[in-house]
């Protein structure tokens, strides 16, 4: 829809609808021009009223001929004023369908939960215990340096659940960050890789559909989306959701 006041063409029109001089068809075709710039239906009132209190403030004519020029005038007027109003209605109930047949986009994640390797109880090994320093800063709001000490990890391990379990957090990081540029190639990397595991492959596509939606990209969040339903794990039915209304 269109929010400025920029329409010469349809102001005439309006104008000239105000003055009863619009037949049928032209009535109905400015009709569908409110409905496509609906902030001048507003435009149309506020003429209107001015019209009528100029009407006032001019008074009656004298002569026989000027007092019927002006009962034509005044009908013509209160007609305007009438179709109006029913015009007005009909704009509101036909947008009013429009956007309760169109379904809201669903609502991306606000943050998403870092993935925490393993509970207290169990010993970390010295890449672990590394990692889990990565995540209590990015817990802590430091995701700067959170960010430091994972990507130094990622670069110092050849081990390919270590490097998965590094670049989960890294996309997640970013994504709390609001850098979902960076956000959503790390999860789309984790997710082209073939040695990811399928609960941290199912992670990364449904990180990647909320990445998406969170940049405006719809088609590709319902892609990712479809690919994290089609994992059939933990995050199908909040998935299936999504495409019902993506």
């Amino acid at each position: 829809m269109h929010s400025e006041l920029h329409n010469p063409e349809l102001e005439e029109q309006i104008d000239l609808y105000l003055n009863g001089a619009l037949n049928h068809d032209e009535i109905e075709l400015l009709w569908e021009q409110l409905i496509e710039y609906p902030e001048y239906v507003e435009y149309m009132k506020t003429c209107a009223s001015l019209r009528h209190i100029g009407q006032e403030q001019a008074g009656g004519l004298d002569n026989d001929c000027g007092l019927a020029e002006e009962k034509v005038t005044a009908y013509n007027f209160r007609y305007a004023i009438a179709a109006g109003i029913v015009l007005l209605i009909v704009i509101i109930s036909i947008l009013k369908i429009i956007s309760e047949s169109e379904p809201s986009l669903p609502e991306p994640l606000a943050s998403l939960e870092l993935n925490n390797l393993r509970s207290s109880s169990v010993t970390y090994n010295e890449f672990d215990r590394e990692i889990q320093e990565g995540i209590n800063l990015a817990v802590l709001g430091k995701g700067s340096q959170a960010l430091e000490v994972l990507y130094q990890l990622r670069e110092s391990t050849t081990n390919d659940a270590q490097e998965m379990d590094v670049m989960i957090n890294i996309g997640i990081v970013h994504y709390n960050l609001s850098d979902y540029k960076s956000a959503k190639e790390i999860f789309l990397a984790v997710t082209n890789t073939s040695h990811a595991e399928p609960l941290i492959k199912e992670k990364a596509w449904w990180y990647l559909a909320n990445s998406y939606l969170k940049t405006n990209h719809r088609e590709d969040a319902k892609i990712a989306a479809q690919h994290t339903y089609d994992v059939n794990g933990a995050y199908r039915r909040m998935a299936a959701r999504w495409l019902e209304r993506l």
